[in-house]
């Protein structure tokens, strides 16, 4: 009779005891997708290692994170162990299309070499499963090197023999000062056919699509914004929330094509993305429309907190 009891009460206190947190490990915490992304986690209960490079970025991360390592995945020996105990690793991890950048490696470097040592990482630790932030592409887009970069990744994902998701998104509304970067100037080169269609999908639901991944998923996932707009429109958008009056050149085919291979021996990273924005000018890039938030509002909420229309003045 005291065994029963005595069983019974420790059936009882384990039915009280919280259950363990899982662990996951998000890359590019403190990027656009990955910090609203760090956000929900923790809302959710989860217990988040994160992995940024970005020492500027970093308070803000370490508010949220339970462990952070500032660290630069392009060198293995500084993320050795960074996934031991994770369940689960996502990587938004990635080169910046944005033209003020100052890193130069190319996105070979930065988006497969990255990723493919934090995923030897995530074999070696035995992760279960693998979420891989990735591009949307085109038959015109899928030669350059920035989409080439994502692909190589994903097949040495796929041959890993870890369960995974990979996420190929439309292009990502970026942060106010990446989209106005050229407003500032008061021009905007326009590559190829400026009434070329898209929808990038606003971050808020890039990184919902993140985490409704976590536990389980289809293999691929493309996914884009709700608005379908033509390059025209995207840029007369971003000119008017800037508060700058519109005046567009267009950049022959040839001389964009210059300008990459001058720039690819000093600044592989910058030739890369203007061979990128050159080749995906040239026709539609529109994914399946699974996002809910349009652009109009993501650039409403900025100018409002951000202050864009002084910032391109």
């Amino acid at each position: 009779m005291v065994v029963e009891e005595s069983l019974e009460a420790m059936l009882n206190a384990a039915k009280e005891e919280p259950a363990p947190q899982k662990r996951i490990l998000i890359a590019g915490a403190s990027g656009a997708i990955g910090y609203p992304l760090l956000r929900m986690a923790k809302d959710a209960g989860y217990w988040v290692r994160s992995l940024s490079k970005s020492r500027w970025r970093a308070p803000k991360v370490s508010l949220l994170a339970d462990e952070l390592w500032l660290r630069d995945a392009m060198d293995r020996e500084a993320i050795r162990g960074i996934c031991q105990g994770a369940e689960v690793v996502i990587s938004c991890l990635g080169g910046s299309l944005d033209p003020r950048v100052e890193e130069k490696r190319g996105f070979n470097h930065l988006d497969f070499d990255a990723n493919r040592h934090l995923l030897d990482e995530a074999v070696e630790a035995k992760v279960r499963r693998f979420v891989y932030v990735s591009v949307y592409g085109t038959k015109y887009s899928e030669s350059s090197a920035f989409v080439r970069a994502h692909r190589r990744f994903e097949n040495a994902l796929k041959e890993s023999g870890l369960e995974y998701t990979i996420l190929r998104f439309a292009g990502i509304h970026a942060t106010p000062d990446t989209l106005i970067s050229n407003v500032r100037e008061g021009y905007k080169p326009v590559f190829g056919d400026n009434n070329s269609r898209t929808n990038p999908i606003h971050p808020e639901d890039a990184a919902e699509i993140c985490f409704k991944h976590l536990n389980g998923g289809p293999e691929i996932v493309e996914a884009g914004g709700p608005d379908i707009l033509t390059r025209r429109e995207l840029s007369e958008m971003v000119f008017g929330y800037a508060g700058v009056t519109p005046k567009s050149y267009r950049m022959p085919p040839i001389l964009s094509r210059i300008a990459s291979g001058l720039a690819r021996p000093f600044n592989p990273r910058r030739a890369n993305s203007r061979e990128f924005a050159f080749r995906t000018s040239r026709a539609d890039v529109i994914a399946p429309r699974v996002g809910t938030r349009s652009l109009s509002s993501y650039l409403l909420t900025h100018r409002s907190t951000a202050s864009l229309a002084q910032e391109s003045a």
